[in-house]
């Protein structure tokens, strides 16, 4: 019962740093998008 609860736990903290890791990802994705289409109208 215990090691199964530290075990959800762990779980909890692996999908929240998933989160972040995909949150961030999205970001610099759209931030280069955003710069190659700028760089692209200017030529």
């Amino acid at each position: 019962m215990w090691g199964m609860r530290r075990n959800f736990m762990d779980m909890q903290l692996f999908w929240d740093i998933v989160a972040i890791v995909i949150n961030i990802g999205v970001w610099v994705a759209l931030g280069l998008l955003i710069r190659w289409f700028i760089l692209k109208l200017k030529r």
